[in-house]
């Protein structure tokens, strides 16, 4: 068990200070009346400012939010910024990046660059579309049971996460026990659902740096 040692030195510095604030009586005036006197005067002005208005819920018609009148806050869109051509975030509705949030968006990347698609029949460019985006068959082993869709006939290359360098710590640790945490995920009970395909799906692996630039190049 481990003591503590007595802190004499604080009753001591206690002492010290109340000493001086005894010699100085002014200095105390000032330390205790100026910050009350500085808080009352912004809670006046603040009371002197005019009240701002801000309508209830939000304006789709992003041409008439704003109101000539300076007490009247605008009312933003729920989803767009102002003007709607802007890319500034909307005021209202915002999005949280997550691993599962980026897997489905690779997919839908990988799928709206597909290349050549309309060369495909009705039928394999629906199957290709709901196996690849709407099933998370998104693996390139073509021995996986979620390999990409022979549907797409190699007219969609899927978005991957690269792991560099391919050892077997980030083969058998570290990519294992991000897959234990980000597995295929079926969002309903339905038998065809939208499924957000496992980290395992979307990553591959490169022996060194050399070899990513080398693919991706």
């Amino acid at each position: 068990m481990r003591m503590t040692r007595p802190r004499h030195h604080v009753r001591t510095l206690l002492y010290k200070n109340a000493l001086l604030k005894r010699r100085h009586p002014i200095r105390l005036i000032f330390e205790l009346v100026l910050p009350v006197v500085f808080i009352v005067i912004l809670g006046i002005l603040k009371g002197q400012a005019a009240d701002i208005t801000v309508p209830s819920g939000w304006s789709d018609n992003m041409e008439s939010t704003f109101s000539s009148s300076a007490s009247v806050a605008p009312t933003y869109s729920v989803y767009l910024g102002y003007p709607a051509t802007s890319p500034a975030p909307a005021k209202f509705a915002a999005t949280e990046a997550t691993i599962s949030g980026l897997l489905l968006r690779l997919s839908a990347m990988s799928l709206a660059e597909g290349r050549g698609l309309d060369d495909l029949s009705a039928s394999d460019r629906q199957t290709c579309s709901s196996l690849f985006l709407f099933n998370g068959d998104v693996s390139i082993d073509s021995t996986s049971p979620h390999a990409v869709p022979t549907a797409c006939a190699g007219k969609v290359v899927p978005y991957k996460l690269a792991i560099v360098p391919d050892t077997t710590y980030t083969r058998a640790y570290f990519a294992a026990a991000v897959h234990a945490w980000y597995p295929r995920v079926p969002l309903t009970n339905a038998s065809r659902s939208l499924t957000i395909p496992s980290l395992l799906d979307a990553i591959a692996f490169y022996p060194d740096e050399a070899a990513l630039d080398d693919y991706v190049s």
